[in-house]
């Protein structure tokens, strides 16, 4: 995947993925049969609770990854730069709990606009939580600049985006087929399509009233 040309980009896509998400939160995701179908430059992908065939090979991809972070003297175990960057009085538990802190103001917030009828009223309240949404953006890039190097993160990045390769199929002549049938392709692929698919995983994988293929 291509990396953010400038930390302003970095800040507004994160921003904009916030929003996204939260707008998520508040409205009911279509899953229909254990997929979740979306469309990207008119070209419609979905994305399909993993077969246990999936986990399996999610599982064993996950496993050689580990070991090659393991590895590599690069990567520390995120306790490990923890504890460096608590020595330096850098607190990444109090980010932590800020971040929760804005998410829950941006939810009351949420609360009081929608029945507010005033436009002015409105505009102010929607102000605020644009505001909120760019300082949890900022503690985000913050604390995905502390714990980069972190092996769990990469680990974690890496397990994310693998999910999608496998599960990612896109329609063709009316069939659905697997989008990608090489892992190094599909991470030089269109990133409008990775993030998309990115943001529904959440729900496709860990929605309790899903049925196990």
């Amino acid at each position: 995947m291509k990396e953010m040309k400038s930390k302003e980009e970095f800040l507004q896509k994160v921003t904009e993925n916030l929003k996204e998400l939260n707008d998520l939160n508040n409205t009911e995701v279509l899953i229909k049969d254990n997929k979740i179908a979306f469309e990207v430059k008119k070209e419609e992908y979905r994305i399909c609770k993993p077969n246990y065939k999936q986990k399996n090979d999610l599982i064993k991809a996950r496993s050689k990854k580990y070991i090659e972070f393991l590895k590599d003297d690069i990567f520390l175990l995120r306790e490990q730069l923890v504890a460096i960057y608590k020595e330096k009085g850098i607190d990444l538990d109090k980010i932590n709990i800020e971040v929760k802190q804005i998410h829950n103001n941006i939810e009351k917030l949420q609360v009081i606009l929608a029945p507010e009828k005033d436009k002015n009223s409105r505009n102010r309240i929607k102000k605020e939580i644009e505001k909120l949404f760019r300082e949890q953006a900022e503690l985000i890039e913050k604390k995905s600049d502390y714990l980069a190097l972190c092996l769990e993160t990469e680990l974690l990045e890496f397990d994310n985006l693998y999910t999608i390769f496998l599960i990612l199929e896109k329609k063709v002549e009316d069939k659905w087929v697997d989008a990608f049938d090489d892992y190094d392709k599909f991470l030089e692929s269109d990133d409008t399509v990775i993030n998309k698919a990115l943001m529904n995983l959440p729900y496709l994988i860990f929605n309790p009233g899903l049925s196990e293929e």
